[in-house]
């Protein structure tokens, strides 16, 4: 089977800052005369965002690319959209690309809604009879019946990213770009837009490459995941490990977790699951600011580990650490001849603003070196309330106002 996308050792080069002026370039002549490439203030202009990429994607599979902002992952989408050409190597595409890159490029502002439908189909090759059947479809998914005769320019944000995604999900496209789409929006809109790219890869085929950091979309909907940083593959493979990889990365760099996984332990203890419980004791990925949560940990340990406990906490999705708390610190303890059990913890109310975040699950030593054995993570998402007066910020804490009595020194 032929791949319907096929990078060929692509890499891509940018030059930041613009061209270089005539004295600049005339400043560099010696070094380049002698066989020296540019330094200094020239290096500083270079960027790669890609370098020597391979890659294949056949149909009716659903790729995710994951890494840190500026590992290159909107450029492999531009070159797959030919936004954008590679500086070397081949990028073959087969079929027809809709691409999510930015909900809403493309439209023009001083035309309605129902004419930038008709202007993007247009653009994809389509005809108008294919665009009257779809017509009905794409406005319902959208839900901008009353406005759809009025110019995008008056749209808010949110109604922007709705007729982006239905005009881009619906015009069947043989291959769907998707890049932070389904983290956009509200709770609804997001779950429309998670079930329309299921629909789209388990029912009709389609291929679907998706940019994320909410991993949680990642693991329920793609079949493999890379993992780009600094413009090069780091692993691609399984969900599960390639996220498992990269977060463990994550935490072993990041200054604002107090851990990092030790690979040598890490077979001494298994957290065999972790499950998140709402105020019924439900499993459930979806809370408002101040809802309780349960962690429910399952865990097994080697007769070897001396001392165990548990450390849990929560992140967001672009890896800062908002709390974490230690079991032993909290004045638990688990029974020393416990080779395996499930504990839980509780939280009376998460207190954090709306967005999506990792619960992670931490299993170290409880002694003073700490060491970590292992550790799990499962992914949630705060949903927004109408009574919310924060607009800034990760944890949702609202202060009580009342009136004062002025000081003598204030009134005068």
């Amino acid at each position: 089977m032929e791949p319907v996308i096929r990078f060929e050792r692509v890499s891509k080069h940018y030059r930041l800052g613009g061209t270089p002026t005539l004295r600049e370039s005339l400043g560099a002549l010696p070094r380049r005369l002698l066989g020296r490439s540019g330094s200094g203030d020239n290096d500083s202009r270079e960027l790669w965002a890609l370098r020597d990429v391979d890659l294949q994607l056949y149909a009716g599979e659903t790729l995710g690319i994951i890494g840190p902002n500026g590992a290159g992952k909107t450029t492999c989408l531009k070159l797959i959209a030919q936004i954008t050409k590679p500086t070397s190597g081949r990028v073959v595409v087969k079929g027809r690309v809709s691409s999510l890159i930015e909900l809403g490029a493309g439209f023009h502002p001083d035309l309605t809604g129902r004419e930038n439908i008709y202007l993007n189909g247009a653009i994809l090759g389509m005809r108008r009879r294919e665009l009257d059947s779809l017509f009905d479809s794409i406005v319902a998914f959208a839900e901008l019946e009353r406005f759809i005769d009025t110019p995008v320019k008056r749209y808010s944000s949110g109604m922007y990213a709705r007729l982006g995604f239905a005009v881009a999900a619906h015009v069947s496209p043989d291959i769907l770009l998707v890049d932070e789409v389904l983290s956009v929006g509200d709770a609804a809109f997001q779950k429309r837009c998670y079930e329309k790219v299921w629909e789209l890869v388990h029912h009709e085929g389609r291929s679907v490459i998706m940019v994320s950091h909410g991993f949680g979309y990642i693991r329920a909907l793609c079949t493999r995941v890379m993992w780009l940083a600094n413009g090069q593959i780091q692993m691609v493979g399984a969900p599960d490990d390639v996220i498992r990889a990269y977060e463990s990365s994550v935490f072993s760099r990041t200054t604002g977790l107090p851990f990092a996984l030790s690979q040598s332990a890490e077979e001494q203890v298994q957290i065999v699951g972790v499950t998140l419980l709402d105020a019924q004791g439900r499993p459930c990925e979806l809370y408002a600011p101040q809802d309780p949560v349960t962690i429910r940990i399952a865990y097994q340990r080697s007769p070897a580990v001396a001392s165990l406990t548990f450390a849990v906490g929560v992140m967001r999705d672009d890896t800062l650490n908002c709390y974490t708390s230690y079991a032993d610190e909290c004045g638990f303890a688990l029974p020393e001849d416990a080779l395996g059990g499930v504990v839980e913890a509780r939280y009376d109310a998460l207190r954090l603003m709306p967005g999506a975040y990792r619960m992670y699950v931490t299993a170290l030593s409880s002694d003073e070196k700490r060491t970590v054995y292992t550790y799990r993570t499962a992914g949630f998402h705060v949903t927004s309330e109408d009574s919310l007066d924060i607009r800034h910020g990760s944890f949702y804490n609202i202060p009580r106002w009342r009136l004062a009595t002025p000081t003598w020194e204030e009134i005068t």
